[in-house]
């Protein structure tokens, strides 16, 4: 199978929950594809991991503690994005085991 290769230069993507497991991996791809990211996750521990993993596309990221269930937490952070948005990956969510 023939390898595909994508090209996000000069877009900005937008990742909730980016900061480890699946959307880590997402805006991984998109940076290493060249665009702009924006990762907002509820853990300081997951946004540090990401930000030492992610470290040399530092010029391309952004990362920002976020609770995507509280409407003022994703209305502050939003007030900070500066630069439009081309894309938005809605991957944060939540997992209430019993």
């Amino acid at each position: 199978m023939k390898n595909i290769t994508f090209n996000f230069a000069n877009r900005h993507a937008l990742v909730t929950g980016g900061g480890q497991g699946i959307g880590f991996e997402i805006s991984k791809g998109f940076l290493q594809a060249g665009a702009k990211v924006t990762i907002w996750d509820y853990s300081k521990d997951a946004l540090a991991m990401a930000e030492k993993e992610l470290a040399p596309f530092a010029d391309r990221l952004s990362l920002t503690q976020v609770n995507v269930a509280d409407w003022q937490s994703c209305s502050s952070a939003s007030q900070k994005i500066l630069d439009p948005l081309h894309i938005l990956v809605n991957n944060a969510g939540i997992t209430r085991d019993k």
